[in-house]
């Protein structure tokens, strides 16, 4: 009986420790990785802003984001799409306010400093991840 009461604790527990893993290895995956890319290999160019607009999804529960329409140039060659005001994280957030003032510090029709990706040069950041917490 206390043998079969181990092994019901020892297999609850690694299966609490594997759960945990895998959700850190998520984590790393969808959140550290991704700025961590953006922080080494993505290169420096200089971004005109094109549009802005605050983008909301699921009115019920209030979510909002910061995107901007930009265009730069790679090699010759014209990019022109919209990004988050995350970083590449394109979640939604509860806090309308941050975003509105993260809005009004872009103004339409100037350059900015971003990034973009060498290896897919479709991919760039305006701003640099800023909040880790999407609530």
């Amino acid at each position: 009986m206390r043998t079969g009461k181990r092994a019901a604790f020892f297999i609850g527990y690694l299966s609490i420790f594997i759960l945990c893993i895998g959700f850190l290895a998520r984590f790393y995956l969808t959140d550290i990785l991704p700025d961590k890319r953006v922080a080494t290999l993505f290169q420096p160019t200089e971004c005109f802003l094109e549009s802005k607009k605050l983008n909301a999804r699921y009115p019920t529960l209030h979510r909002y984001r910061a995107d901007f329409l930009i265009t730069y140039t790679v090699n010759g060659v014209q990019y022109t799409h919209w990004v988050s005001g995350n970083g590449l994280n394109r979640s939604f957030t509860h806090d309308k306010t941050v975003q509105e003032h993260l809005l009004a510090q872009f103004n339409i029709g100037n350059m900015y400093p971003c990034k973009y990706n060498p290896n897919d040069p479709q991919v760039a950041v305006l701003v640099e991840r800023h909040d880790w917490i999407i609530l």
